[in-house]
């Protein structure tokens, strides 16, 4: 048994990522190693298979303006080409909650 934990992500994620690889630059295996994502799974996305299964596929997003806030920054990090990894997400979730005052993620 594997003790390495897999991620599971949301569909809107997911969808985030397509988009964000088609307007990556380098190759697909630079934009999996930049986020930190397989590329296998890369791939499923690219080509329709999004993870519409998943336990978190159905999550409602509790702060839509810190979403928004926190995906702008990511865009502007990917323009730059630089890259962006879940504790790079968590920092400027944390940092974008503070600004708008919101108390609990």
């Amino acid at each position: 048994m594997s003790s390495k934990i897999h991620s599971t992500y949301s569909v809107e994620e997911a969808k985030r990522h397509v988009i964000a690889l088609e307007r990556w630059e380098g190759s697909n295996r630079s934009y999996a190693k930049a986020v930190g994502i397989s590329e296998s799974t890369l791939r499923l996305w690219k080509f329709g298979k999004l993870p519409e299964n998943s336990r978190n596929s159905t999550k409602q997003i509790m702060h839509p303006e810190l979403d928004a806030a926190v995906y702008s920054k990511y865009e502007e990090r990917l323009a730059q080409l630089k890259p962006t990894r879940d504790f790079n997400l968590q920092r400027m979730a944390l940092a974008a909650a503070v600004k708008l005052g919101i108390n609990r993620v």
